[in-house]
């Protein structure tokens, strides 16, 4: 009994994890002003910035 009760909670929360997932996303655009494609693109650059340098000479030579 409590372990399918335990089931229905993390199966509730799990299925709810999209739904907030945007939510979230639309608040931050929201408070920030700038566009989701903006927001996406800023996280990439510093994504890639924090990369190796190996990693990034691979990618640029993949590029071309």
């Amino acid at each position: 009994m409590i372990l399918t009760a335990l089931t229905t909670v993390v199966m509730i929360r799990a299925s709810n994890l999209p739904v907030l997932l945007c939510i979230a996303l639309y608040e931050r655009q929201q408070y920030r002003d700038t566009t989701i494609a903006e927001q996406l693109g800023d996280f990439a650059e510093r994504y890639v910035g924090s990369l190796p340098r190996r990693l990034k000479a691979a990618g640029k030579l993949l590029k071309h």
